[in-house]
This record gives C-alpha cells, structure tokens and sequence, in this order.
C-alpha cells in the first residue's frame, strides 16, 4: 500500500494524490508490482528497495549518488503468546531520503508510522526528514524502554513461583523471555551504532533542534541497552541458580537412596548367610537373626544420620 502526506501551511499532516516537494510517500507491505512502481516511478535504487523488503536487514546506514537509505531496528509484539508470556520480535523500518521528498518502507512497522501521524502534542514536518526520522527513533527507543520494563516483570513474578516450586514450565519460560531480549539487545545497539555513525560523518545537515534531538536519543538508547544487559544478566544469573538447585536437589536424593539401599542390605545379608549351607550358625533361637537384622539396620540409619548432623 502507497500512501503520500505532506505538511500544509497550518502545520497539519494531509494526504495528497501525487507526490510533491516536501512530501512524504508511505510504503507499507508493498506487492511486487507495488515495488515494480516504485522503480519506475522514483527511481528508487535497487539495492536500497532489496534491503528494504529485507525482514533479517539490521539497522546502518548507505548513501548513493542521490539518495540515502537509513534502516531502523524497531520491537514489534509477535502473535504467538504462550502461556501468557509475551513474544517480542524486532523488525526494520526503512527511510530513503531523496532530494525534495523521502520515503519510507515496512512490512511490520507501520504502527509507529501510525503513531507519529495520529501524534498532535509533537507533529511532524514533512519538509523536514531528519526531524521526521529522529522523532522516529525517539519513539521507537521508547516503545523498546516499555517492553523492558513489561519482560522485567515478567521476569520477577516467573522467579518467584520457581522459588516456591521448581518447575520446567517456568524454566522455559524464563529462556523464551532471554530470547527476546538477546533480540533487543542486538537492535538497540544497532540503533545506537548508527546514530554515532550519523553523529561523526555528519551525511546530512543537522540543525540545532535536531543536533539537540540527536543527543538526546544517543542518551535514551545507550541507557535502554544498558538496561537490556542488565536484565540479560540477572536472568543469566537466575538461571544458573536454578541450574544449581536442581542438581543440589538431585545429590540429595541420591544420597537418601544410598542410604535406604545400604540400611535394607544389611537384612539381605544376615538372612542370605542362614540361608545358605553354612556350619556352625546357631539355629537354637528363631528371633536371633531377626534381632541382628534389625539391631544392624538400626545401627547403620544411627551412624549415617549422626554424621549427616
């Protein structure tokens, strides 16, 4: 789907039939024959259109003669949702920047696309791309900021019941929240690697509003991949305590069984010798294996509970 907005003389975003300077052209999940128009129509580079479509294509930055693509890393929330634990996946955002408009391209993204459209409190210029992508990034370091926090307690209510009852439901759970936020970790470094790119090579004028806005989402997303790795690092720690209570449960159970198997043998071996054709066992008394049997089981459980003390 294509769709054109420009900002108008009161400072409203509006749609238009044609494109025009200072316009912006929305893509949103285009066909084939939608990409073919493109082509044809803006003589979109190529490769920049491949990299576009690109699902798996991280957040960088490349420049042509006349057109400069800028791949964004944004956090989507995934369909499948199990056992009432959110799946979080990233997808990218594409901003090519032409001459006297920009466009943008997605598959998965269109709902901050959505978001800065409907957004009156901080309206976007459409003669402004660079204003328009830097509120974007602002955005979406927000969006990752907020899912952070809704894994992070996720995180401690799953501890919590695993602390009061070990279970590899809530193990699992654990490993696919670490999924998601390995997946953030690697976008929001992405993002902020491509703004210290933007930061040191200067690709496009910056004016002082957007210098100030630059520096401001170097700041958020340097904070918001601290804290990625931070909570990646308390579940790592999780896990591994988990990892070692289990096996400490596992050495106590084994050491119960030991114990239980030599206490019976000691019966087993009493009775096996009046069972055989042994001489000179005194058979006078019926209960005189039975009370060895038992004073040696008794003796056995006394000293191995004596040095368990």
């Amino acid at each position: 789907m294509i769709n054109i907005f420009i900002t108008n003389d009161e400072n409203k975003l509006s749609e238009i039939s044609h494109d025009q300077k200072g316009c912006w052209i929305e893509v949103t999940d285009p066909t084939d024959e939608e990409a073919a128009l493109l082509v044809e129509n803006y003589k979109i580079n190529r490769s920049f259109l491949k990299a576009a479509l690109d699902d798996q294509e991280t957040a960088h930055l490349e420049q042509s003669e006349d057109q400069t693509l800028i791949m964004i890393d944004c956090c989507i929330s995934s369909d499948r949702e199990k056992n009432n634990i959110p799946q979080y996946e990233t997808a990218p955002i594409s901003l090519i920047l032409f001459d006297s408009f920009f466009m943008t391209i997605t598959r998965k993204g269109a709902q901050f696309l959505n978001a800065l459209k409907e957004n009156e409190e901080e309206p976007i210029d459409t003669r402004d791309p660079v204003s328009f992508f830097l509120i974007l990034m602002k955005q979406i370091s927000e969006k990752f900021q907020e899912e952070l926090r809704t894994i992070s307690s996720y995180c401690d209510e799953i501890t919590d019941h695993l602390f009061k009852k070990m279970k590899n439901e809530g193990l699992m759970q654990m490993m696919k929240l670490d999924k998601s936020l390995i997946f953030f970790s690697s976008s929001l470094q992405a993002n902020q690697n491509l703004l210290e790119k933007i930061q040191e090579t200067r690709p496009f004028e910056l004016s002082d509003p957007n210098e100030k806005l630059l520096d401001e989402n170097l700041v958020e997303y340097r904070q918001a991949s601290k804290m990625c790795n931070l909570y990646i690092s308390v579940n790592e720690r999780i896990s591994d305590g988990c990892s070692n209570i289990l096996s400490n449960s596992m050495n106590i159970v084994v050491e119960r069984l030991t114990i239980i198997t030599i206490v019976f043998s000691i019966p087993a071996i009493i009775f096996g010798f009046y069972g055989m054709n042994v001489k000179s066992l005194n058979l006078q008394h019926a209960w005189l294996p039975i009370f060895l049997a038992l004073g040696g089981s008794i003796l056995c459980w006394i000293i191995f509970y004596r040095k368990r003390r």
